[in-house]
């Protein structure tokens, strides 16, 4: 049977309320490139510039590109806003329930169930915005909660914002120097985005991700499309990845990796008896604690991720770039110039043979 069309919502940064402008270079680039994980016929249900990108690959290149036999509507991040507009257009919404969504994509998900031999999640604590009634109060709670935590935590401590995207929006301290300034100028922000969570901050980390699908169908399982090594600044904003492709599987190629997949599938299973199903990411990093190696599960991303791009870019090139089997990046350059556009920022870790593509000819 022929497949219908796809109609894609490109709602980025929705969990922060603010979604994306989508005629700025990097999220154009990130739409389009989003649009290569489905088969054609795509159309946009937000506006994004027009561009020749999907003519770069050959429509039939990628084996997990997704098809419909009807036209459909899928939300980068399913929301009640999502679900209407999609509904509004009369198309079927093959995403997860937005409420279901909104309670896993919250980072006090993954801290339900913490980890015994994570000293960091034993030390997190979720405040609710109903926290906020009393400054005064909960400036002597975070005082008496690092108060209780052993010096080693003390020295570097966050506040999350449960729900935002790519470290944007948190406060950072250290020791018991509560800043009361900037946290009462932050509260609002914070509150508005759900609460926040407080937890040790590890400069000394090494970022890694998994991305996976969870079918809406019980009977098939949780699949692992690949693990990869988040490109982030020093205050966690998201830059790129990087990874290693062989024998059709792209990995991390990180000592942490097996057990990374391990705990994200169990998650992402604790997900799907709450109702979830669809793509989605979890992000970690392994960092050192009284001399060995440790992991921390940071947050659970109930949507479609950047690691799912840079999973199907890779699959569609794998046979035509030998590089990537040794190492590659993937970024996505705001500074690329808007006649760039076709390019595919996909380049080489040796940065002695680093070369852009651009564009891809094939």
């Amino acid at each position: 049977m022929p497949s219908e069309s796809w109609h894609l919502l490109a709602n980025f940064g929705a969990e922060e309320g603010r979604p994306a402008n989508l005629d700025e270079p990097v999220y154009h680039r990130l739409a389009r490139l989003w649009s290569l994980l489905f088969h054609s016929p795509v159309h946009w249900i937000t506006p994004v510039p027009t561009s020749d990108i999907s003519e770069i690959f050959d429509d039939t290149s990628d084996p997990l590109a997704r098809l419909t036999t009807s036209p459909a509507g899928i939300a980068w991040l399913s929301t009640n806003s999502s679900h209407r507009s999609i509904n509004e257009l009369g198309l079927s919404d093959v995403g997860p329930p937005p409420a279901i969504v909104r309670h896993c994509h919250d980072k006090a998900f993954v801290l339900r169930d913490p980890l015994p031999q994570d000293p960091i999640a034993t030390c997190s604590r979720v405040f609710h915005p109903a926290d906020r009634a009393d400054v005064a109060s909960l400036m002597r709670n975070l005082e008496e909660t690092i108060g209780t935590w052993p010096s080693w935590a003390q020295e570097d401590w966050t506040l999350k914002p449960r729900f935002g995207s790519s470290g944007r929006g948190r406060v950072a301290g250290s020791r018991l120097d509560v800043d009361t300034s900037i946290l009462r100028g932050s509260l609002p922000r914070l509150m508005e985005q759900g609460g926040f969570v407080l937890q040790p901050f590890c400069r000394e980390r090494t970022d890694l991700s998994v991305q996976l699908d969870i079918p809406n169908n019980p009977d098939r399982p949780v699949r692992v499309i690949g693990s990869l090594r988040p490109i982030v600044t020093t205050s966690g904003s998201y830059q790129g990845h990087q990874g290693v492709a062989r024998d059709g599987t792209t990995s991390s190629h990180h000592p942490f990796d097996p057990i990374l997949r391990e705990q994200a599938t169990t998650l992402a299973q604790r997900a799907r008896e709450l109702g979830f199903f669809g793509p989605c990411g979890i992000d970690a990093f392994v960092y050192e604690h009284d001399g060995m190696a440790q992991m921390h599960l940071c947050e659970f991303n109930a949507r479609w991720t950047v690691g799912h791009v840079t999973h199907g870019i890779v699959r569609r090139l794998a046979d035509k770039l030998d590089f990537i089997s040794e190492g590659f990046e993937f970024r996505l350059d705001e500074s690329l110039a808007d006649s760039d556009r076709r390019s595919i920022p996909l380049t080489s870790r040796n940065k002695d043979t680093a070369a852009t593509l651009t564009p891809w000819s094939g």
